[in-house]
């Protein structure tokens, strides 16, 4: 009897109905012959049957998760804050967002409480107070590379739709007056062994949604730890009505310094095309063409004259306090290594060929600046092999320096977007951000 009554117990464990049949067969041909077979497996019939009853989700449970992840996801308007936490210490929020539609709004905290960054896209253009740098500007562009937002529901509520394993329970829980039901979706994410190899983690994610509108109030991310589950973050969601446009707008704090991005772009070429200044050293001429220095301490210059500066030249920073930034000056685009684009593949103003350099680090740069270039003549043709080859690279020597006074450089939030107009690259070998010296 102890013998069968494991057997149904193993019938029981059994939960996918389609095992159920297969494990009765092969339990009954160890009991031919013996009378009482046919009244046990009866009985074992049944057990399983009403286990199984009692076991398996409802059709309505079964259908709720697919439910709540299209529900949640097709929310128009949704307000939701995102929560950190560890061990011993209270939550701590680190993004705010707001979501109407294709509109979206985020306030962005780091884990200590402070502000970090707030963005909002009105449906056109992306708006961003940069509260670490304290700036703000607005770009025809998706908000952050994120389409509706950083912390993207559609993509966290699709646990719902691919997990196998989704449990449901009833809680006795509501919210604003709406009762709760609970769906715990386990599942294997990416990971790192003691061996340094990757590996997959168990993980779990806990959703409380309304039972009626099928609508995600809160998420909560689990991680296994010491054999046991340990809550890492939570996101948090109610759904007002509507969000005023207003909202989807930013501009900062009064006297915040603003950038039009879009501005900015459409009139960097044309004018690039007149001078900032002029010098000559050595027959050579030099003209300065841009000095920006943007919010987040980055100084870009750019000039044209010459030939491609030698490996190891440099270009020289002075501010009015006597502070001195050192910075190397991009080279052509490399394709390959040891094999330079010819100069035609650089942004040509006047027929001349575009360089420059970016120097990071210059926080609290004071004009007006004193900037020293290098000048150089050619001395033999570079030695490389067709097809990049061309009458204008040459190999060069520096021969003297000019110096141009600029009383006060181009605030602006658009370095990248010059670098990329430029056709600036990293040079091989050495880094663009060079240090500050004092």
């Amino acid at each position: 009897m102890k013998r069968f009554d494991r057997a149904l117990q193993e019938l029981r464990d059994e939960r996918p109905a389609s095992r159920v049949d297969d494990a009765i067969k092969a339990f009954a041909p160890e009991r031919r012959g013996r009378p009482w077979v046919p009244v046990l497996a009866g009985a074992a019939i049944a057990g399983v049957a009403i286990g199984g009853m009692l076991l398996a989700p409802s059709r309505a449970e079964a259908r709720l998760p697919l439910e709540v992840a299209n529900a949640t996801a097709g929310a128009r308007v949704s307000h939701s804050r995102s929560y950190v936490i560890s061990d011993g210490k209270p939550p701590r929020l680190v993004l705010e967002m707001w979501r109407e539609n294709a509109k979206v709004r985020y306030h962005a905290f780091q884990v200590d409480g402070s502000p970090l960054v707030q963005r909002a896209f009105d449906g056109r253009r992306t708006w961003v107070y940069d509260q670490q740098y304290g700036y703000a500007t607005v770009a025809t562009e998706p908000v952050d590379g994120f389409g509706r937002g950083p912390r993207n529901v559609d993509q966290e509520v699709a646990l719902l739709r691919r997990s196998a394993n989704v449990r449901v329970r009833t809680v006795e829980r509501k919210v604003d007056g709406r009762r709760l039901v609970e769906l715990t979706a386990d599942y294997s994410q990416p990971g790192l062994g003691r061996d340094g190899r990757s590996r997959p983690e168990p993980a779990r994610t806990v959703f409380l949604a309304e039972a009626d509108r099928k609508l995600t109030r809160s998420m909560t991310d689990y991680v296994r730890q010491n054999g046991r589950w340990v809550a890492r973050s939570r996101t948090d969601f109610e759904y007002p009505a509507d969000i005023p446009d207003a909202s989807f707008q930013l501009r900062g704090p009064k006297g915040t310094p603003h950038v039009d991005k879009d501005r900015e772009r459409s009139a960097l070429v044309g004018r690039w095309t007149t001078p900032i200044a002029t010098a000559e050293e050595e027959g050579v001429t030099i003209r300065l063409r841009e000095v920006a220095h943007s919010f987040r301490s980055e100084l870009l210059i750019a000039w044209t004259g010459g030939p491609r500066l030698p490996s190891g030249a440099r270009i020289t920073v002075r501010d009015a306090t006597g502070r001195r930034f050192l910075g190397y000056p991009y080279p052509v685009h490399l394709s390959k290594v040891n094999n330079p684009r010819p100069e035609s593949s650089l942004l040509a103003l006047n027929g001349e060929p575009t360089r420059g350099v970016v120097i990071y680090g210059t926080k609290g740069l004071t004009p007006p600046l004193t900037i020293e270039i290098p000048v150089a003549k050619p001395t033999a043709p570079y030695r490389i092999n067709a097809p990049h080859a061309e009458a204008a690279d040459y190999e060069s020597r520096v021969v003297g320096h000019v110096r141009f006074s600029v009383p006060k450089p181009r605030r602006t939030d658009t370095v990248l977007d010059m670098m990329q107009r430029l056709r600036m690259t990293e040079p091989p070998g050495k880094s663009a951000a060079m240090r500050a010296e004092t």
